[in-house]
């Protein structure tokens, strides 16, 4: 069987950019809800691991389509954490 490895950045398409949690940690914030419009450095999220907060911010810009965790979830490096739909 063969293995991929994990994805630790986000996958963007024309259509949608995927952000992957980059490390195994526990939600602490989401700073961005649903039809939030986000620009690129924008804070979405705020991840703790190894006692170090970590924000993982927006690559582009865009509205906010989807939260797919919630504040306090434990989240496992590779998983998707929210989705944009990207505007110019």
């Amino acid at each position: 069987m063969a293995s991929f490895p994990i994805p630790r950045v986000p996958i963007i398409t024309p259509h949608q950019i995927i952000i992957i949690a980059p490390i195994t940690g526990i939600i602490i914030d989401i700073k961005k809800r649903v039809g939030n419009r986000v620009k690129a450095g924008d804070t979405l999220l705020i991840l703790e691991a190894m006692k170090m907060e970590n924000e993982i911010v927006t690559p582009g810009p865009g509205v906010v389509k989807e939260i797919k965790i919630k504040k306090g979830q434990r989240v496992k490096a590779g998983l998707p954490l929210a989705v944009i739909t990207p505007s110019k």
